[in-house]
This record gives C-alpha cells, sequence and structure tokens, in this order.
C-alpha cells in the first residue's frame, strides 16, 4: 500500500512538472551508448510533442550540452521532448573528419529517435537538429544519411565538412550561425582546429541548403547588436522566396569567435575569438523551428 502511494506520489510530481526520465542507454553493435531525455508534462497520445535532437561540441558531452543552452524551461512551457545523446569519448564519428570515435554514430542516433517516438507520443513532422562546433557538423551528416526525417536544422559554429561530400535527402528549414574570426572552424573555409581535416566555407555550406530549397539569394533582413560592448555584430541573412514554407538563414558574427551567441568566454579571446552576446542562442533556435 505505501509502495503504491509513494508511485502515485511521484506521478504527481512528473504531472506538476517536467518529467525527465534522465539518462537512457542503447546497444549498437555491442557497444553501449547513452543519452538525455528531457519529457514534458501534458504530453498524450491527443497532443503528441515535438522532438529537438540537440548534439554537443567536440570534447563535450549530453550533460554539458544540456546545460549551457537553457532550453528546460523553454520545453516544458512548449511540450517539446529534448534528447541529447552522448558521443564516443566526446566526439563524433563524421565523414570527412579526423576524428578517434569509431562508433556507427547515425544510427545510434536514429535508433535514439525510433526508441522515443516507440515510449512517447511524438510528432513525427515535427523532429528538428540543433549542434555546435563538431555536434553541428554531425548535424550534416544525419540530414544526409538518416532515416528519419526532419523539420529542420540549426548550427553553430560548424561549416560542412570538405570530404563529406554532403548532399540533402530533401528540402530542410535552416539556421547556422557563424563567427567570422573563427580560429577553428573557419568561416571561409579551410583547416579546422584540432587537426580535425578541412571545412567549405559558410557562404558555400549555405549554398547547398538554399539549393535544394530553391530559395533566392541571401539578403540582410536586420542587424542584431544589443551589445555594443562585445565587440561583435551580428547580422541577419535570409533567403526568400524557399519552396514550401522553408526558411534558409544565416547569422554572420562579425568580429564573434569559436562560441554560440550569448555563451560565456569560456577560454581566452587568443583562443576562440569574442563571444556575440545579442542574443541567446537557446530562445533564438527554439524561434527559428516554431515550437
Amino acid at each position: 500500500m505505501k509502495i503504491n502511494q509513494y508511485l502515485l506520489v511521484i506521478l504527481g510530481l512528473c504531472l506538476m512538472a517536467s518529467c525527465s526520465s534522465g539518462e537512457n542507454t542503447i546497444d549498437i553493435n555491442g557497444t553501449k551508448r547513452s543519452y538525455l531525455v528531457q519529457v514534458p508534462s501534458g504530453v498524450t497520445n491527443e497532443n503528441p510533442a515535438p522532438l529537438l535532437v540537440v548534439l554537443h561540441k567536440f570534447g563535450g558531452d549530453a550533460t554539458l550540452a544540456k546545460k549551457v543552452f537553457h532550453l528546460d524551461k523553454l520545453a516544458d512551457r512548449d511540450k517539446v521532448i529534448i534528447a541529447y545523446p552522448e558521443g564516443d569519448k566526446g566526439m563524433w564519428n563524421i565523414a570527412g573528419i579526423n576524428s578517434d570515435a569509431k562508433t556507427n554514430d547515425v544510427e545510434f542516433i536514429d535508433q535514439m529517435i525510433s526508441q522515443l517516438k516507440e515510449k512517447y507520443p511524438i510528432d513525427p513532422n515535427q523532429i528538428c537538429l540543433f549542434g555546435r562546433s563538431e555536434g553541428g557538423m554531425m548535424v550534416y551528416q544525419l540530414l544526409s544519411k538518416s532515416k528519419h526525417t526532419f523539420k529542420a536544422a540549426a548550427a553553430s559554429n560548424a561549416n560542412v565538412p570538405k570530404q563529406m561530400g554532403f548532399t540533402l535527402k530533401s528540402p530542410v528549414s535552416f539556421l547556422l550561425m557563424n563567427g567570422t574570426e573563427d580560429p577553428l572552424v573557419p568561416y571561409e573555409g579551410g583547416a579546422l582546429g584540432n587537426n580535425l581535416g578541412e571545412c567549405l566555407s559558410t557562404d558555400a555550406s549555405m549554398s547547398i541548403f538554399a539549393r535544394t530549397a530553391g530559395c533566392d539569394r541571401p539578403t540582410q533582413t536586420r542587424t542584431l547588436n544589443s551589445n555594443k560592448e562585445d565587440g561583435v555584430t551580428c547580422l541577419e541573412f535570409a533567403c526568400a522566396n524557399c519552396k514550401d514554407n522553408r526558411k534558409v538563414t544565416l547569422i554572420k558574427a562579425e568580429g564573434g569567435g569559436h562560441a554560440h551567441p550569448g555563451a560565456k568566454q569560456y577560454k581566452p579571446v587568443a583562443e576562440i575569438g569574442k563571444v556575440a552576446q545579442d542574443f541567446k542562442t537557446g530562445k533564438f533556435i527554439w524561434g527559428f523551428f516554431g515550437f
């Protein structure tokens, strides 16, 4: 009896607040892979939830990604399930990128999404991706190789790897946020930091999405410079006349380095460059996805 009462209390707490199931695991060809998931209350078969997959940077992990983007309250408010997969040794196995990760990360994330769809009522037309740095490059790989279809995707500090052979399976709304003074992922393309390989330029990366969606060339739509002290000015460029109401948008952080807008200056400017403080990345991508 006491056990039943205890379970009812736990259930009640889940209904009043975000009910996160914490860490989950999947066996991929004999290798245990893990991910964090946040499931808000109020998600039912009658009200299936969007799913957002958030991919951490090189050397990061799922816990760090959950911490730095501040998406929990937004997810609770708008009833969005968020999954944070964990890379192998803090890295992703990406075509065209030199990495110690040897796992099949496309299969891992595909199975993670399938597992989540089995456990929770997820709207299959509302699955989105976001990644920063190497996580953003993993976004490109998923858009090219995943068995799932994505409504939209966003990446920060991430150009398309030059040797990936990247193509899109179908048009997708896409947001890219890159700094012009990024020492690790050069805005104009070239050698990546940490000896990871080479990348295309930001313009070349964007053109793949615009061309696939049948968009016009991007034009500047607004200037985001609410913080005059950070040494960075964010310029927004958007592509008009995309097919099926797709959106293809670039945030060009003039003077910005290797950090997402609104982040802390987590390393010296000499190592990563300046950090734009004109908006918070989490809120910005949330608006772009239309949750």
